[in-house]
């Protein structure tokens, strides 16, 4: 978590350490070299934060969210953790802006990644959110 201050990082850590869970929420892929969050993942988004689950979660100020961005390993690896970053952006202002959640939110870059299929490139080229609950 190169770009993430000391004192986010201690505030996660805490929040980590403490948490009863850690839950995925969605997962949401992007084409090769952008970060726009498609009208369909759009969707998901929404309709993840729509859950019975999630309302009592989303105005618990304990509840924190954590968006994992991801790239393939086309490209050079400074370019994929920047576009990786990106992607988790593109989540988290996602949830901030058009969902309007106010909990803590925060977006990690994960660079290359193999995690999710080494057999086609594109299978990397994701962000996932995830929720921490308290």
């Amino acid at each position: 978590m190169p770009d993430l201050s000391a004192s986010n990082k201690e505030t996660l850590f805490s929040e980590l350490t403490h948490a009863k869970g850690l839950k995925r929420l969605v997962t949401v892929t992007f084409k090769t070299g952008q970060e726009q969050i498609s009208t369909m993942d759009a969707l998901a988004i929404k309709a993840s934060l729509g859950t019975d689950l999630m309302q009592p979660l989303l105005s618990d100020p304990r509840a924190v969210f954590v968006v994992l961005g991801y790239a393939s390993k086309t490209g050079s690896p400074q370019l994929n953790m920047r576009l990786s970053q990106q992607r988790a952006n593109a989540v988290m202002n996602n949830i901030q802006i058009e969902n309007l959640v106010r909990n803590p939110v925060y977006s990690l870059p994960m660079g290359e990644s193999t995690l999710f299929g080494s057999g086609k490139s594109q299978n990397n080229q994701v962000a996932e959110l995830w929720i921490v609950l308290p």
